[in-house]
């Protein structure tokens, strides 16, 4: 007859349960560091007991998108401020705001950002275009303003 324990692999809780010894998997980096940063340890009256702590996700400032949870619990969250419309599809300069958010939902590193023609400087623009390219850096700035006063 199997003992209920059977059904389950061993931790190394009990001694010598017969059952399969799975406690070499506690050795894994990652699962380990990934488990500490999840519970947390508080001693009752009856013994210690282990608290899973759900990791928080703030909502990104409005109209923002949000990248993936870095290691060191912050995200990119990125705000599209408008582009340019040039004859070139790919050459539209675009103003983006991006700031850094933190686990708690504050941020930090609040940039404007000016992605110029596939990356080049010397990208040619009328005066008009100069003009809404203005526009755009001026409400990038005011956004990036409203961020860091949140």
């Amino acid at each position: 007859m199997r003992r209920p324990q059977e059904e389950h692999a061993d931790l190394g809780l009990v001694e010598d349960d017969r059952t399969e010894d799975m406690r070499d998997m506690r050795r894994a980096p990652a699962a380990t560091e990934a488990l500490r940063r999840t519970t947390t340890q508080h001693r009752t009256e009856k013994g210690v007991m282990t608290t899973i702590n759900p990791k928080t996700n703030p909502p990104v400032p409005d109209g923002a998108e949000a990248d993936v949870w870095t290691d060191h619990n912050t995200r990119d969250v990125y705000i599209k401020v408008g582009c340019v419309s040039v004859a070139t599809l790919l050459q539209c300069p675009t103003v983006t705001v991006l700031a850094e958010q933190r686990r708690d939902g504050s941020l930090g590193c609040i940039d404007v950002l000016l992605d110029v023609a596939m990356g080049r400087s010397d990208a040619g623009l009328s005066s008009g275009q100069a003009r809404e390219l203005a526009g755009l850096l001026i409400a990038g700035a005011d956004r990036a303003d409203r961020l860091a006063g949140q």
